[in-house]
């Protein structure tokens, strides 16, 4: 391994407040991996010092042992011919790369094996987890006009520490350093915020994702029968969260892999959160009177509760809106909260990330937080001042983070690993903690008693060939409501007829 006296990486802006926050995917996959490649433990314990950074269009001459990470988005910012004179130049080291994996390969380092302590397993990958929080925390700190209570040296040292105890293998002494390290990191948070943002990690699923789901399922248990060994107190948990649909549930009823019965246990014994009861994507409740749409949520749940052996503790839908009229169903229903977000339509979310939903019949509370695409990099380059931000201004910050089924780019990882150890950017929850136990909220939201999904329910019609689609849908409609009248006329004659019955006559009062 080459000696270098400095670690830096060059950043496509001038300052850490103007960290970028709106780059591609490419470019925000390229720029976090050449922030966070350089913690790798070995580099920090030959150098002793943490990587520092330097602007791309004001670089330090390319001469002594240095080694320079640069990404994409500042390869065009380079003074002209720098880059030439740094790989002509010996001693300096000019690693590019469009991912953390792809610079890890050229900086060609000895891996270093895990190691254990009780239930605590530290990788290389913990180490780039801490570049992270140490980068959206000072991002955080100069994005909202804070004064830095930051003590970078006594950071260094533990950091320096951790780094060598883990290259020479002592993992009781990498792991100690380790948390004060993120103890350092979350102190620094606590200067600005009492509060601790919320994490959310939505997995979506669909017919198409099913050996996937399962695949998460067995993998829980194994990750379960493993720390229920040695519990201890100081590894935080990450639980995750599946959003079930109707679709998905009928695949699972007439699935024979027994992982399913692993994950229908995961689910009643709450060791995953979860949310369903949605009806299915292709029913229109918007052309349905209210007590038509009430059943169709009666039945969804029931269906859920058939194929799973419980009912899911939260409302949520993949596909469709929902209405705000039916907002007291769903508490009569006995979800404790809702999700009333249109992932498939890219609707539902509001200006703030929890709130309460209210009707003439009931209220529920609600999460309204727009989703964060969990496998790009791009939303998580200032993920820090987000949901410093929402702190700063009252709100209960929440990142309601979703993705598929083993979809996730590298700096979630980083963050589930960074809550494993501190609170430094939040705690992750399950759905059913996170409405009974999280911050509840005080601020009401607003559903339409509309949605678009009566537009593209129509277009479906006419190009399925249906003439007069809006006529007969309208006829259909009043028919449905001269039912219920009539059901409701006989019931109240019987009603009053019974009544007329059983009443005393004059001379029996």
């Amino acid at each position: 391994m080459p000696v270098f006296d400095e670690c830096c990486v060059l950043i496509p802006v001038s300052t850490l407040e103007d960290f970028p926050s709106d780059l591609s995917d490419y470019d925000a996959r390229s720029l976090l991996a050449a922030w966070t490649v350089l913690w790798h433990p070995r580099l920090l314990a030959q150098t002793e010092q943490i990587p520092t950074w330097y602007r791309a269009d004001a670089p330090p001459e390319p001469i002594g042992q240095r080694l320079f990470t640069v990404p994409n988005p500042s390869l065009g910012m380079l003074p002209d011919g720098y880059q030439i004179r740094a790989e002509q130049t010996e001693a300096v080291c000019w690693i590019t790369g469009d991912s953390r994996e792809a610079m890890s390969q050229k900086l060609n380092l000895e891996p270093c094996p895990p190691l254990t302590e009780g239930s605590r397993t530290v990788t290389e990958q913990d180490f780039h987890a801490a570049a992270y929080a140490s980068l959206q925390i000072q991002v955080m700190t100069r994005r909202l006009r804070y004064t830095s209570n930051l003590d970078e040296i006594h950071l260094q040292n533990r950091l320096v520490a951790a780094a060598k105890a883990f290259v020479e293998g002592n993992a009781s002494d990498s792991i100690a350093a380790l948390h004060d390290v993120f103890d350092c990191l979350a102190e620094e948070r606590d200067h600005y915020f009492s509060s601790d943002p919320h994490l959310i990690d939505l997995v979506l699923t669909s017919k198409s994702t099913v050996e996937a789901l399962l695949q998460i399922a067995a993998e829980t248990v194994a990750e379960n029968a493993a720390s229920e060994q040695e519990a201890e107190e100081d590894v935080r948990q990450t639980p995750s969260n599946i959003l079930v649909d109707a679709d998905l549930c009928q695949a699972l009823s007439q699935s024979t892999d027994p992982r399913v019965d692993t994950l229908r246990e995961l689910l009643k014994s709450e060791t995953l959160g979860w949310a369903g009861g949605g009806p299915a994507s292709d029913i229109c409740l918007d052309a349905m009177t209210m007590s038509q749409a009430e059943s169709v949520f009666v039945d969804s749940h029931e269906q859920i509760q058939q194929a799973i052996g419980i009912g899911p503790p939260v409302y949520g839908r993949f596909s469709g809106t929902t209405p705000a009229d039916l907002t007291a169903t769903l508490a009569r229903i006995g979800y404790c909260g809702m999700i009333p977000i249109d992932f498939a339509g890219g609707r539902g979310f509001g200006d703030e990330a929890k709130v309460i939903m209210q009707s003439a019949a009931g209220d529920l509370e609600a999460l309204t937080a727009k989703p964060i695409d969990a496998a790009s990099d791009a939303a998580f380059l200032d993920l820090g001042a987000k949901l410093g931000e929402a702190i700063d201004s009252g709100e209960i910050a929440t990142a309601l983070l979703a993705h598929w089924p083993g979809q996730v780019c590298d700096s979630f990882t980083d963050l589930q690993r960074i809550a494993s150890w501190s609170l430094s950017l939040g705690r992750f929850w399950k759905l059913a903690d996170y409405f009974l136990e999280g911050e509840h909220p005080y601020h009401n939201g607003n559903l339409p008693s509309a949605s678009p999904d009566a537009a593209e329910w129509l277009s479906t019609l006419t190009a399925s060939g249906i003439t007069k689609p809006i006529e007969a849908t309208a006829e259909q409609f009043r028919e449905h409501l001269k039912t219920e009248k009539n059901n409701l006329l006989i019931g109240m004659a019987q009603l009053t007829s019974c009544l007329l019955y059983t009443s005393p006559s004059p001379r029996d009062r």
